[in-house]
């Protein structure tokens, strides 16, 4: 269940914010310019998806070093997406949908 507001302060200048529930992340900010006052809509868009479950199983048996060089391709396949996670990396999918 999310909460309907959450407000936070920041001493100094960001670009991006991610937040963390039970076993999710989301990209609830992504600054393109600097802004004082944001405020964002955090829903099922803005998840950043576990790679396990974009890849294929052939894919997920290679060693991260290989699958690595397929990480565009969640970005191409799904317009919408913004980012998805491995065991060590976020991965932000680019405007141009790298």
């Amino acid at each position: 269940m999310f909460q309907n507001i959450i407000t936070f302060y920041a001493r100094s200048a960001f670009q991006i914010v991610i937040l963390k529930t039970d076993i999710n992340y989301y990209l609830a900010v992504l600054q393109q310019s600097e802004s004082t006052n944001i405020s964002t809509t955090i829903g099922p868009a803005q998840r950043c998806v576990p790679y396990q479950e974009l890849f294929s199983h052939e894919l997920l048996t290679l060693p991260r070093i290989h699958r690595l060089n397929n990480y565009h391709v969640p970005c191409q396949n799904n317009v919408e997406s913004q980012c998805f996670m491995d065991e060590l990396y976020m991965c932000l999918c680019t405007v141009e949908h790298h």
